[in-house]
């Protein structure tokens, strides 16, 4: 089970296989933002439901802050939210956790 302050970042397996072969991950928006997007775990539900209802092979990744090399800002969205932006690449190591996310009845279920 998830902590409530768990560092998340949410992906499909596919482009998190590509970037760990790679040593290094930056989603696609990358460029243009400057960041990779993050949440905790009472976000992951909004999360899923506003950027991820129609993927298939959705990986949640549990990030260690303490490996992470990249800094992390809080940052409002526009739901009201402050949500952790990771300001640099994730390297393999820093993910603690991979958790393939699914649904049931189109529920997703998280742990």
């Amino acid at each position: 089970m998830l902590s409530q302050d768990a560092l998340i970042h949410v992906t499909t397996e596919k482009a998190w296989q590509s970037a760990a072969s790679a040593g290094r991950y930056f989603p696609t928006g990358f460029e243009a933002e400057g960041f990779i997007h993050c949440c905790h775990r009472s976000q992951l539900e909004q999360v899923l439901s506003d950027h991820f209802s129609g993927q298939r092979g959705v990986l949640l990744l549990v990030l260690d802050r303490l490996l992470l090399e990249a800094e992390i800002r809080y940052e409002r969205a526009a739901n009201g939210d402050d949500y952790p932006h990771v300001y640099g690449p994730i390297k393999p190591n820093v993910v603690i956790q991979s958790i393939p996310a699914s649904r049931i009845n189109g529920d997703w279920q998280l742990p």
